[in-house]
């Protein structure tokens, strides 16, 4: 009789069925109900590529067609400040020239009429170029054709989610320089850290949105009087920037006496009936203490200012542009997005002030 052998042990072939035959050697194989939890947590969860679009499927799964993304803080540079582009485009410097009269009082002017010979007094103005430095910045981008179909499988479109990243990476990076600064760059300065900009650390002592009625109305009734005194009261401010902390608790009533009207519009109302009609109180995230920290204030920063473009400007010479994909030889492709950027450059110094709080924690 025809034998087999599994495993070096002979097997009757007409023994399939008993007991001391090959159901002995089989290997049940667990279903998926049997598996332990942790089993299916980890099969589900099983990422195969360090790209993150191979995984292991069943008959049964379904890739959604949506794609989630990382949400980040973002909030519009040109809210606040003046934006300019395109100007300068691959330069190393922008040049401000600012002009200073140079005269004698204006009563040295008068002279006796009946001499008209006699010396007169002469105007001069003054000249100073200050330099603001420009910072080149480029990131390139690279994929293959097997990238491109492998991620097309899991409904990934790889190349548009890459280009989408540096993009963001542009925007994040670009708004962080326009309030804070550059990291590296100690000569590229934000709206938050501008050049000559006087820092008052003992008018705020607290946060606005906490405090008493009293020291709420002195609080409104002595801001503007500390901005004026440092500009000689030449003009008046259009913008309060608080601290997101502060603002997001500015809906409080303003006082006992009138709860229906909060924090918020009490002042707004006061400033503009002192300023004018286009003041603004607004806020960012970045004048919280901890973001001030990474730009060496130690304190929640409140910034008084006016937003004009005699007073300020924000410079991107060149936006985000990228150049077309090209390939060496048909299979990895390779393209490169560049752009450049100054600092704020405050124009008029005087025309805006900061009011730390470094007592709050």
């Amino acid at each position: 009789m025809t034998k087999l052998m599994l495993n070096g042990t002979e097997v009757q072939m007409n023994n399939f069925g008993s007991k001391d035959g090959f159901n002995r050697f089989a290997v049940n194989a667990a279903t998926w109900n049997e598996l332990p939890r942790a089993s299916k947590a980890h099969l589900n969860a099983l990422s195969i590529d360090a790209a993150g679009y191979e995984h292991a499927l069943t008959v049964l799964t379904q890739i959604k067609a949506q794609v989630i993304r990382q949400k980040f803080y973002e909030v519009n540079p040109s809210d606040f400040m003046p934006v300019v582009v395109g100007e300068g485009a691959w330069m190393n410097n922008l040049v401000f020239n600012s002009v200073y009269l140079n005269n004698d009082d204006f009563e040295s002017g008068i002279t006796d009429s009946s001499r008209p010979f006699n010396k007169k007094p002469s105007g001069d103005v003054e000249i100073i170029a200050k330099p603001v430095p420009i910072v080149s910045w480029n990131k390139a981008m690279n994929y293959s054709i097997i990238e491109v179909n492998q991620a097309a499988k899991g409904n990934v479109d790889i190349i548009t989610e890459i280009e989408n990243a540096r993009k963001k990476n542009w925007d994040l990076g670009i708004q962080r320089v326009a309030f804070l600064g550059s990291k590296v760059k100690p000569d590229i300065l934000g709206l938050y850290t501008g050049e000559s900009v006087s820092a008052n650390n003992t008018f705020i002592t607290a946060p606005i949105s906490g405090l008493t009625a009293d020291d709420f109305q002195t609080f409104v009734a002595d801001l503007l009087k500390l901005y004026a005194a440092n500009v000689s009261y030449t003009v008046k401010p259009n913008r309060l920037v608080m601290p997101e902390a502060d603002f997001l608790g500015m809906a409080a009533a303003a006082s006992p006496s009138y709860p229906l009207i909060d924090k918020l519009t009490y002042l707004e109302n006061a400033f503009k009936r002192i300023c004018g009609g286009d003041f603004k109180i607004m806020s960012t995230a970045y004048g919280n203490k901890s973001q001030m920290i990474t730009a060496g204030v130690t304190g929640y920063r409140y910034i008084l200012y006016r937003d004009n473009p005699d007073a300020l400007e924000f410079n991107i010479p060149v936006a985000y542009t990228s150049t077309s994909f090209a390939s060496a030889n048909g299979f990895d492709f390779e393209n490169v997005a560049m752009g450049q950027f100054s600092g704020v450059y405050f124009k008029r110094p005087l025309e805006a002030m900061y009011f730390d709080d470094t007592h709050t924690a």
